[in-house]
């Protein structure tokens, strides 16, 4: 699998970091075209995840279990970005901002609050302990 810390869009269009590799699509369609890859859909996912464990706000986006994205802002926001958890070294609280150390040493400032941030991994545990449940 191929590292990816975070997908951000700029200027023109998204891009994965690291290596900030243009993509030709948004950020959205990044994560979507990640689901296709892994036989699913993004919003079947959602759909799925809201019935089944009644999350309902910012739903973390399990593709597989190297691809696990969380957002700072509502994943339809053009200046979202979608960081892959699975990539987090470790985090710094920094005002009602956290600033996200990647395994490779890379590092990048996000305004999400700690307390939205201990909440996504919550959930994240959440759906792949329901996950595993399947197995």
């Amino acid at each position: 699998m191929k590292t990816i810390n975070y997908i951000k869009n700029e200027i023109d269009g998204g891009y994965i970091y690291p290596g900030k590799i243009k993509m030709g699509r948004s950020a959205l369609g990044i994560i979507k075209e990640l689901y296709h890859k892994n036989l699913s859909s993004l919003e079947g996912y959602i759909k799925s995840v809201r019935k089944m464990l009644n999350l309902k706000y910012k739903i973390p986006f399990f593709i597989n279990d190297f691809y696990i994205f969380i957002y700072d802002k509502s994943y339809k926001d053009y200046e979202t970005i979608f960081i892959n958890y699975k990539e987090i070294r470790y985090i710094k609280k920094m005002n009602e901002s956290i600033c996200i150390h990647f395994h490779n040493d890379d590092v990048i400032m996000v305004n999400l609050s700690l307390n939205i941030y201990e909440r996504l991994v919550m959930s994240i545990s959440l759906i792949d302990k329901y996950k595993k449940s399947l197995l």
